[in-house]
């Protein structure tokens, strides 16, 4: 089963504009334009959760209602992060109920917590790479760009 977005990134249209593109690769003439939008935090997300919930939605205008389950997702990772990370740094090993030293548990919390991360902030557009991927559905013009990235 394929997906249109395996492979290698795509990479962002500025970085595109600006570096050139060598490949003649098709370039996305529509992506997204941050646009206003309420979306609400579930209830369970917890103190440290709502403050990225809010962090996000003030800098990533085009996220809209429809992803409020994979911003939920992010931002409770994102909490699940933080917590791990403290406990990780604070104790890196702990002692078994037989005396051996071990990688504290938080570690790998840490970690997983992290991939979930990743994974929803690629489908939200919370990275350059993953924002040239996305269409904002409008077609635009070359000038339009050049206008909107070199004026």
């Amino acid at each position: 089963m394929g997906s249109s977005k395996s492979g290698r990134k795509k990479k962002p249209t500025l970085l595109k504009w600006v570096t050139g593109n060598p490949g003649r690769r098709p370039i996305n003439p529509s992506e997204p334009e941050p646009s206003p939008g309420k979306v609400l935090a579930p209830d369970w997300l917890d103190e440290e959760g709502r403050k990225k919930w809010a962090e996000v939605l003030n800098n990533c205008q085009w996220i809209t209602s429809a992803d409020g389950d994979v911003l939920a997702l992010y931002c409770d990772s994102y909490s699940h992060y933080m917590k791990a990370q403290r406990l990780s740094i604070k104790t890196p090993l702990v002692k078994t109920p037989e005396g051996k030293l071990m990688k504290n548990p938080a570690w790998t919390a840490r970690n997983e917590a992290f991939h979930q991360m990743r994974s929803a902030g690629s489908e939200l557009g919370l990275s350059p790479s993953s924002r040239a991927g996305i269409s904002s559905g409008g077609k635009s013009q070359k000038d339009e760009l050049t206008e909107k990235y070199f004026s």
